[in-house]
């Protein structure tokens, strides 16, 4: 983050929380890890609540934090891949038949995560910060980026656990 006086990084830090942390529903943490629920289903479900909600405003807010690198303040990377990142790749783990593990999440394995979260961030910056026509709603565009990304994900997880194997 730039240099800034106290007091100014202090109202940085609550409208950041105040737009976007707080925003985090806890029931979203259980979604993400039960079972009962098919994967597919739970990330479309998850992504249309979760990224559902954002209007231009807030869009448009994200976009110049980030732009002024105000997401690095509060620990928003740090928030992102434990709340969202690291769960998924646990997941995709088990849907992909590998053993479970409590080794830690790898940087590759957080990029595979990204790739999703990724997609799904840019319809909102489509038409919120470049006016570009979105086709669809947005949980439309959750569902068929799922139904996109799984496949492939699996497949990829698989050679990075295999690749790991192979590096020891």
């Amino acid at each position: 983050m730039k240099r800034c006086f106290p007091a100014k990084k202090a109202l940085v830090d609550r409208v950041m929380k105040k737009l976007f942390a707080a925003r985090w529903k806890p029931e979203w943490d259980a979604l993400l890890v039960n079972r009962k629920i098919p994967f597919q289903e739970r990330l479309s479900r998850f992504f249309t609540e979760y990224r559902g909600n954002i209007d231009r405003s807030n869009g448009r807010l994200w976009t110049r934090a980030g732009l002024l690198g105000l997401h690095a303040s509060g620990n928003f990377s740090a928030t992102l891949a434990q709340r969202i990142l690291n769960p998924i790749i646990r997941e995709l783990r088990h849907e992909a038949g590998l053993p479970a593990s409590n080794r830690a999440v790898n940087g590759k394995e957080i990029e595979l995560a990204m790739v999703l979260h990724g997609s799904l961030a840019f319809p909102h910056t489509r038409a919120n910060i470049f006016g570009i026509d979105v086709h669809g709603s947005f949980k439309e565009i959750a569902a068929m980026t799922v139904r996109v990304w799984l496949p492939g994900a699996k497949a990829e997880i698989r050679r990075l656990a295999a690749s790991a194997r192979n590096a020891r």
